[in-house]
């Protein structure tokens, strides 16, 4: 990079991001005053409050008992923030802050492998490693780095692909660290071997085949990475696509599973992000905007169907990777119609329906799938709902990996839109890395067509009590949920489900609660039995270190020898909906069916009436047809429309 094309992207940044350009400029002054808040978008455990160091920086300073403090102040990507002010400006004041910092960890912070030791853990060394290196790529071309600060440079990056290179083991082959290792230690050796430093150009091709197992073993065959969390998905997917940009520009061979992995990862963000581009809160996850991760693969891919979700034009630093000529073919990609129907990801049990298209659209994503790793949550059968840009039921997010109640509560499964038997927790959340029993999940069906979706899931966390429990969920387009949770079993039993909704005012009613947000409505019914109703303020974290709260219903019921509970939620024009419960019969004999064998409801809403039954037994012994309100048919889950006629959705 030369300093003409310094200036063309300095002036084209303020042209097309200039908000992006302000913020990083006013991020770079605040390190410059050695101030610390870690708030870029993509900081793992970002900072609610700012830590300024009257002299020089202590590397083991510890924020709030929080061990994620020190090791974010050790992956320097705010290093990112000073080399761009410096880029953009070319105020000397920035180019000396990156130099300090770097300077200072070099000197004050040496290397160390005891657990006490925040600063040097694999995953923390391998991101510094790729941020020097990317901010080098930078500067360097520049001659504005000292040769003396450059050997310091060499040095430490010779200590850090060394200690990378070795920390191969079976953990860091299925744990994201091991992905944000190997790539630091790739961006190292490339670096070091430019720079002729000895034995490293023959082991780059060793990591790069670590990181291509790493890929065919954490990438599930829909596209996610196996620890069920977008966060850390993302993450592994900021990697590939920083290798695959590298290895076009140092010309590496990468292996192919690497892009093609990355490929299916970047579509499987498009397809589970929610209409406004930001990511579920699933697991240790916060509300974080995936435009930018579409962007460069779009860039990378020339892929339209990335394009539908990215970007129009660059921003700020995908602008600063892909240089002028790049912005400009990338401003040439045409971009594909986004998806107007929702996804089934079948091997990591994540499900999503969609009703209309653009920011406005309705979006339900249903959880039964692997536990992940430490950080997924108890959250089977857990569902989510966005409707007109606002969230109406959604996840409580994460707030702190620190190891006390709040951690433990924010995993369990009344932290979730899912129900709990007997106030016993189907998967139990003993520690902040640690599960004790864990339920088992059953995969279900899904459908989804221009009316209508289905989607079902089983666990078996209650087996020990003979007990089986399931949730169905049925979506008339576009604007109603039915949600039926059944039980197989035996003996008396209790039920507590829990709807969490997102930032807004609630108010109980007599068998629900309502919502409203920025003139969205929603409302819950609940035809559950004898049922206790309350709502109650709930911790709820949009991002990791912002607590807040939110309203949950809590819904508690009792059942005996099996049953099921109906549910009924309509959501911005459907809000206003009727629904009242059917008696079930067989069409032959016109004897009427107990609860615990069918239910059935008649919904209405505007110009719009349907009766969805369920059917929880095989209660057919011969051709029969069960009947609801006038119309019959045949299935588990059927929908009939105004006139009578039937959408059988799972036999």
């Amino acid at each position: 990079m030369t300093w003409q094309e310094v200036q063309q992207l300095a002036d084209y940044s303020f042209q097309s991001c200039s908000g992006e350009a302000d913020e990083v400029i006013r991020r770079a002054d605040r390190l410059c005053r050695n101030e610390f808040l870690f708030d870029r978008r993509w900081d793992m455990e970002p900072t609610q409050g700012s830590v300024v160091f009257d002299g020089p920086i202590r590397w083991d300073h510890m924020e709030t008992g929080d061990t994620e403090w020190p090791v974010m102040l050790a992956r320097q990507s705010y290093l990112y923030d000073v080399a761009l002010a410096y880029l953009l400006t070319e105020q000397p004041r920035y180019l000396n802050c990156f130099l300090r910092i770097v300077t200072e960890f070099i000197e004050n912070c040496p290397f160390c492998t005891d657990p006490d030791c925040h600063s040097w853990r694999t995953l923390d060394a391998g991101i510094r490693a790729t941020v020097w290196v990317r901010c080098l790529a930078w500067l360097r071309p520049l001659d504005v780095l000292p040769e003396t600060f450059l050997a310091s440079v060499r040095g430490s990056l010779a200590q850090h692909f060394t200690y990378l290179y070795g920390c191969m083991d079976h953990y860091h082959l299925l744990s994201n660290w091991g992905v944000l290792a190997n790539t630091g230690a790739v961006f190292a050796g490339v670096w070091l071997a430019e720079n002729d430093e000895p034995g490293v150009q023959e082991k780059i091709p060793v990591l790069l085949d670590r990181l291509a197992c790493q890929a065919e073993m954490q990438i599930l065959r829909d596209g996610m990475q196996w620890e069920q969390s977008p966060m850390y998905h993302h993450e592994v997917l900021w990697c590939f696509l920083e290798l695959i940009l590298l290895a076009g520009e140092k010309h590496l061979a990468l292996p192919p599973s690497i892009p093609r992995k990355a490929h299916a990862m970047c579509r499987a963000t498009l397809y589970e992000a929610k209409p406004n581009f930001h990511q579920p809160m699933r697991g240790d996850s916060d509300d974080t905007d995936v435009r930018d991760v579409l962007t460069l693969g779009a860039f990378l891919f020339d892929d339209p169907l990335l394009r539908s979700g990215a970007y129009a034009l660059p921003d700020l630093e995908n602008l600063w990777r892909f240089g002028m000529q790049g912005a400009l073919h990338y401003a040439s990609l045409p971009a594909g119609a986004p998806p107007k129907r929702g996804h089934a990801f079948r091997h990591s049990g994540n499900y999503c329906f969609r009703a209309g298209s653009g920011p406005q659209a309705a979006w339900v994503h249903f959880h039964c799938g692997p536990l992940g790793s430490g950080h997924g949550h108890a959250d089977l059968l857990h569902l989510d709902v966005t409707a007109c840009g606002v969230d109406i039921l959604t996840d409580t997010g994460r707030l702190t990996y620190v190891d006390d109640s709040r951690r433990t509560g924010l995993k369990a499964p009344a932290a979730h839109n899912t129900f709990v038997i007997d106030g016993e927790d189907f998967t139990d959340c003993c520690a902040s890395w640690r599960f004790g029993a864990i339920a088992k999940p059953i995969k279900g069906e899904f459908h989804e067509d221009a009316r209508y979706g289905y989607v079902s899931g089983m666990h078996l966390g209650y087996a020990h009590r003979g007990l089986f429990v399931r949730r169905e969920v049925v979506f008339l387009k576009p604007g109603v949920l039915v949600v039926f949770d059944s039980f197989f079993g035996s003996g008396a039993h209790t039920c507590r489900q829990t709807f969490h909704f997102g930032p807004g005012q609630t108010a109980l009613t007599a068998d629900g609660a309502t919502f409203s947000q920025n003139g969205v409505h929603a409302r819950i019914q609940s035809f559950a039995s004898g049922a206790r109703l309350t709502l109650d303020p709930q911790p709820y974290a949009p991002l990791y270190n912002l607590s807040k709260q939110t309203a949950c219903l809590t819904v508690s019921s009792g059942f005996r020898d099996g049953g099921g509970i109906l549910t009924v939620i309509g959501f911005a024009q459907e809000a206003d909906f009727t629904a009242r419960k059917l008696p079930v019969t067989r069409a032959i004999e016109g004897t009427q069916l107990p609860d615990g064998d069918a239910q059935a409801l008649e919904i209405c809403c505007g110009q719009n009436r349907w009766t969805v039954l369920f059917s929880r037994q095989e209660i057919v012994g011969k051709v029969n047809l069960l009947c609801a309100g006038g119309c019959r048919g045949y299935g588990e889950a059927i929908v009939f429309d105004r006139s009578g006629h039937p959408t059988v959705l799972s036999w």
